[in-house]
């Protein structure tokens, strides 16, 4: 699952971290030709959100880079909305060294009949 979208809104907050928002995931093809299904998506974002909020990595690394806050599926697109907290990360934020957001998982399910359709997934 290897998909991108930029950052949309980019905000400093009075305690020196950032505010981010933007599309995470849509129905599009992505960098490996699949396709991951926004109810896929919907179904998996309880459980990643599950203590209220969720992490927010670093390049898909298991660097936590700050939280997500806020995650929703409208219209077949993922927006979420995350606070940057990792001085590093917010540097990169700010020079456009990270420019967008990508979804992270591990697929738990496909469409029987087309395998590049991601049915099921956990989040992380």
């Amino acid at each position: 699952m290897k998909f991108f979208a930029a950052i949309s809104k980019v905000e400093e907050n009075n305690d020196g971290t950032l505010a981010v928002e933007g599309i995470a995931s849509t129905e599009a093809v992505d960098s490996d030709g699949e396709v991951v299904k926004a109810a896929a998506i919907s179904a998996a974002l309880p459980d990643f959100m599950r203590y209220g909020t969720g992490n927010l990595r670093e390049m898909h690394q298991p660097l936590a880079a700050g939280t997500i806050d806020k995650a929703d599926v409208v219209e077949g697109k993922t927006v979420i909305t995350a606070t940057v907290v990792d001085p590093i990360a917010i540097t990169k934020v700010k020079a456009g060294v990270y420019k967008g957001f990508s979804i992270g998982g591990k697929v738990t399910e496909r469409d029987v009949l087309n395998k590049k359709e991601v049915t099921g997934v956990k989040l992380v």
